[in-house]
């Protein structure tokens, strides 16, 4: 019904090694003062452990996909379909979208940095992440990832070094 739900986090999301994802409504501007937690998105802390979770957030309204022709979720949802023929797109909500979002920053991080652990990629993503303006930690974990900022500190290859880099700067 549109309210706010906190505490609900349960496994897999409620592991401490697990980076978990919220959804941002970015209003369809490149802007990020007007991004807000999306409704539906989970909130901390987790359910049992009382952890604070999600990790970050990223968009996750309307997200438009490729569309698997003949596909058991095209043919149930024609609603989610944007344009025809080859053009034809789904356009989705929700913290899947957000994961697959940050899914992808991982990728390009690791692309440009093989050396990069796992530690130090979560390290990356979180601590460049952008403040969202009017929510709490419970909302949006540590922000928004950017995934520029996250780039140029990830090449830095280390935590002690981020700070150096991002120091000051809006990215």
């Amino acid at each position: 019904d549109g309210r706010k739900v906190y505490g609900l986090i349960d496994s897999p999301g409620s592991s401490p090694y697990a980076f978990t994802v919220g959804a941002l409504n970015t209003k369809g501007t490149p802007q990020r003062s007007d991004d807000v937690v999306t409704t539906y998105s989970s909130r901390g802390p987790t359910w049992i452990d009382r952890l604070p979770k999600p990790d970050v957030v990223a968009p996750g309204n309307k997200i438009r996909s490729l569309l698997g022709v003949g596909t058991t979720l095209a043919s149930e949802h024609p609603e989610f379909i944007v344009g025809a023929g080859p053009n034809a797109r789904l356009e989705l909500s929700g913290t899947s979208m957000s994961a697959a979002v940050v899914s992808g920053a991982a990728a390009v991080l690791l692309e440009g940095n093989r050396l990069l652990t796992p530690f130090g990629l979560r390290v990356a993503l979180q601590y460049t992440s952008s403040r969202v303006e009017g929510s709490t930690a419970l909302d949006s974990g540590v922000g928004s990832v950017n995934v520029a900022a996250a780039l140029k500190a990830a090449r830095a290859r280390t935590a002690g070094s981020f700070s150096t880099v991002i120091a000051g700067e809006t990215v």
